[in-house]
């Protein structure tokens, strides 16, 4: 079940301005460029790309993208820090290394047990409501 963009209603073309024309806010976005300080020429308003599903019609596909990999992204991001910070550690101090390494190997061992071991689940899509009906006394 695919989640439908409610700026668009699914189909992938703003039309919620005036006169069925593209919103203010996507045509800002269709102005936008790579580049900073520099804008996109614009002639109509009419039929541009939704800004809020950049044109698809529908959001699911981004949304389960984005959650399925930060959390992996967070985990490699936080061990490859620790592991720089104990090298760092280890070449310039002298003093407490013991605890240094205990706390920030913890650290890192949890954090790769945890997306690693498999048994971790991601969040399901929202299934759509049916509200209950009131069913009168018997």
């Amino acid at each position: 079940m695919a989640i439908e963009c409610r700026h668009c209603d699914g189909t992938g073309t703003c039309s919620t301005g005036e006169n069925g024309n593209s919103c203010d806010s996507c045509v800002g976005k269709a102005r936008e460029s790579s580049f900073p300080f520099m804008k996109k020429k614009i002639d109509s308003k009419k039929g541009l790309p939704c800004g809020s599903c950049q044109g698809h019609g529908d959001i699911e596909g981004r949304i389960w993208h984005l959650q399925s990999t930060i959390g992996p992204i967070l985990g490699l991001l936080i061990v490859v820090i620790v592991l720089l910070i104990i090298l760092m550690i280890a070449s310039t101090s002298s003093t407490h290394h013991a605890e240094i390494l205990t706390l920030l190997g913890t650290l890192a061992g949890s954090v790769v047990g945890f997306y690693f071991r498999g048994q971790h689940s991601l969040p399901k899509a929202p299934q759509a409501r049916i509200p209950k009906t009131r069913q009168p006394n018997s």
